[in-house]
C-alpha cells in the first residue's frame, strides 16, 4: 500500500477535510524533523521544542491518501515558530519534505489515541472492509487500559486475526487499484 500526501487539495480532500472541521481548509506544512528517539511521538517532541524556543502547538490532522482506494486524517500536532509558521517536527518511520495538514481548533491530546478518520475514494465493499477492520483493529488496541499506553501493545489472538484480515483485504486492494 503506497499512502501519500495528496499531490494537490483537490476537490474530495477539501470535501474529507470539511467533514472533520467544518469550514476547515488544509494546508501544506514543511517537514523539518528534531531529534527525538521515538517515531510517531509529535505530542511529546513538540511540547518539548516549544520549551526551548517558544511558539506553540497545533492540534490537526495529517491527511494522508491512497489514490483510488481511501483518504485517510491522521490526529497529529505541528510546531508554530515564534513567528507564526506552521513545521511538522515530529519525526517518522518515512521521510517527507511536506505534509498536508488541517488545523482543528475543536480537539486537544488527552493523553491517549484517537482513530483515523478514513474516507473510501469509490464505492467498493472490499474498502469498506479494510476501513472497518482498521476500525476494528484501533478499538482492540485501545481497550480497557490499554487507551494510555504508549508504545507496544500484547498482540492478542484476535488482534492477531484482524491484522491477519488487513493484510489479506489490503493485498486484494494492490492487486485491484495498484499500490
Amino acid at each position: 500500500m503506497k499512502t501519500r500526501v495528496p499531490k494537490k487539495i483537490e476537490p474530495h480532500v477539501r470535501q474529507f477535510c470539511g467533514s472533520i472541521v467544518k469550514g476547515g481548509l488544509p494546508a501544506f506544512v514543511d517537514v523539518k524533523t528534531e531529534e527525538w528517539p521515538h517515531l510517531l511521538d509529535c505530542y511529546q517532541v513538540v511540547d518539548s521544542k516549544v520549551r526551548k524556543e517558544g511558539g506553540k502547538k497545533i492540534h490537526g490532522w495529517a491527511i494522508w491518501e491512497w489514490p483510488r482506494v481511501m483518504i485517510d486524517a491522521e490526529f497529529h500536532c505541528v510546531w508554530e515558530s515564534p513567528d507564526g509558521k506552521l513545521v511538522d517536527i515530529s519525526p517518522r518511520q518515512f521521510a517527507f519534505k511536506k505534509i498536508l495538514f488541517l488545523r482543528d481548533p475543536n480537539y486537544e491530546y488527552e493523553g491517549f489515541q484517537v482513530d483515523n478518520r478514513r474516507q473510501p475514494l469509490r464505492k467498493d465493499p472490499l474498502i469498506e472492509s479494510f476501513i472497518n477492520i482498521h476500525n476494528q483493529i484501533f478499538e482492540e488496541q485501545n481497550r480497557g487500559s490499554l487507551k494510555f499506553k504508549h508504545g507496544a501493545i500484547p498482540v492478542t489472538p484476535k488482534l492477531e486475526m484482524l491484522m491477519h484480515s488487513a493484510v489479506t483485504i489490503q493485498n486484494q486492494l494492490v492487486k485491484r487499484y495498484g499500490a
